[in-house]
């Protein structure tokens, strides 16, 4: 994906009567002692993905993402910046048994300690936290229009 195309905003998807409207964040954080990736392994629907979670009040998206990594993995990251434009998704949310219009700001994380805090009983239900390689990542993210943040993170072209 070119510079010039990562201000752009991207769109999956056709508007759906109903949809709830969520401004989100996709965090994402490449461990720098073996270059793998930060994703859940989501159990009840043998989902992975990079940590995505909701914008809430007047948060910044590197704010939300910090708060969004911490609350489902337990790690501390800092945000380093946003990679590029917006995506803006259009789906069914299995998972809250509604339409969405998701529009989503990618962050870049870095982790501050590779020590983990414990998180939630209802995060641990929910997903596992499971580090990849970049070519797992890219073949196993279940949602495609979720590469797109690290592709853009690593400079490489999407590709649907």
């Amino acid at each position: 994906m070119s510079a010039e195309s990562d201000s752009k905003v991207i769109v999956f998807g056709e508007p759906h009567e109903g949809e709830l409207k969520r401004y989100s964040v996709s965090a994402v954080i490449q461990r720098k002692t073996d270059g793998k990736f930060l994703l859940l392994k989501w159990k009840e629907y043998d989902w992975l993905s990079p940590c995505v979670g909701g914008i809430d009040g007047d948060e910044s998206p590197e704010e939300a993402a910090e708060r969004e990594v911490l609350e489902e993995t337990g790690y501390h990251a800092k945000a380093i910046k946003k990679l590029g434009g917006l995506i803006e998704s259009h789906f069914f949310a299995e998972h809250k048994n509604l339409w969405r219009h998701r529009i989503d700001q990618p962050v870049l994380l870095e982790l501050t300690s590779e020590e983990r805090e414990s998180v939630s009983d209802d995060e641990l239900k929910r997903h596992e936290v499971i580090w990849i390689t970049l070519d797992e990542a890219l073949k196993k993210i279940t949602h495609k229009y979720n590469c797109i943040c690290i592709c853009r993170y690593l400079g490489l072209e999407w590709k649907p």
